[in-house]
């Protein structure tokens, strides 16, 4: 699948919550859980709704669980991971600044979590997003950028309004409404 049809990623470890987030609407799931068989229940869950699966961190589950990728948070690990796995498994990664939006790009990650949400402080959120999207574009970049954090339902209308285009978030409250994953 391709990583610019997925705007709303939904983080998490709790089966009942990719149940919930799937059956409102979510179409992309990073599975945070910690055993393979419970990866490969959601990666089930996913193929039966359509929904893209990433496991975080577990790139040795990818294979046997058919999850479409990995999303690391290891940065230094993309590029190894990228040649582990080859190049159709999606990869993504995190990053808190500029230099870690380079590494990534660098080591063929697909997608970013650019992590710098503050629900305090939406001003200082779109400075720092909107100085990573100008890095991105001025280095030719084509790396899709996700806004990443506990971004709660209440909050998406407004960082929309200020022109986020994807969100990756690990909030509860976002999947009681189909609207949400639909907002972009």
């Amino acid at each position: 699948m391709e990583t610019n049809q997925l705007p709303v990623q939904y983080i998490t470890a709790q089966m009942d919550s990719v149940r919930k987030a799937l059956k409102s609407g979510c179409r992309w799931i990073c599975w945070q859980g910690k055993d393979e068989e419970e990866a490969k229940i959601v990666v089930e869950l996913c193929r039966k709704y359509g929904a893209t699966c990433v496991l975080v961190d577990r790139p040795e589950w990818v294979e046997a669980t058919q999850a479409d990728g990995v999303h690391l948070t290891d940065i230094s690990a993309v590029r190894s991971v990228r040649q582990q796995l080859g190049e159709q498994p999606l990869i993504g990664g995190t990053a808190t600044t500029l230099e870690e939006i380079d590494a990534l790009r660098k080591a063929t990650a697909d997608y970013l979590h650019y992590a710098v949400y503050d629900a305090d402080n939406l001003a200082g959120t779109m400075a720092y997003l909107t100085a990573a999207e100008q890095h991105i574009y001025a280095q030719d970049y084509a790396l899709p950028l996700c806004l990443a954090g506990e971004i709660g339902a209440e909050k998406i209308p407004a960082l929309v309004a200020e022109g986020v285009t994807a969100i990756a978030t690990s909030a509860t409250d976002v999947y009681p409404s189909k609207s949400w994953w639909q907002i972009f």
